[in-house]
């Protein structure tokens, strides 16, 4: 009877983490698509301070919970991402607007994609 308890205890704390994952996943990834899309807009305006100070908050955030992610996401999305933001500071740097604003639209499908990845859906139980 003892090892029913546990085998509960450890299912409930398995749902309970994969439940915070995919509440934490959703908004880490949805605010970092979110501002990546305004820096593109505001590139096009030719806004480039506001979006260069965007794009590198969205930099350090990214590199704040980079290792969590990295803990329970596929490496391969996580590295072409870490490329991706030095190419946009690149653009960045250069002022290519066409550029930088496909770059950063480019990002924020991957976030909203990694953040969509973490989501309980009917066919990734498939």
């Amino acid at each position: 009877m003892k090892r029913l308890w546990v085998g509960i205890g450890c299912l409930a704390v398995i749902l309970a983490m994969g439940i915070f994952l995919w509440i934490a996943f959703g908004q880490l990834h949805g605010s970092l698509a979110r501002d990546l899309r305004q820096a593109g807009t505001l590139a096009e305006a030719g806004e480039w301070e506001r979006a260069t100070d965007l794009t590198h908050r969205c930099r350090s955030d990214w590199e704040r919970y980079r290792k969590w992610v990295s803990a329970f996401a596929d490496h391969e999305p996580v590295e072409e991402m870490e490329a991706q933001f030095a190419q946009l500071e690149a653009y960045a740097a250069a002022r290519e607007q066409a550029e930088f604003s496909a770059l950063c639209a480019r990002l924020a499908t991957m976030a909203e994609a990694m953040g969509d990845s973490q989501r309980l859906t009917w066919w990734s139980l498939l």
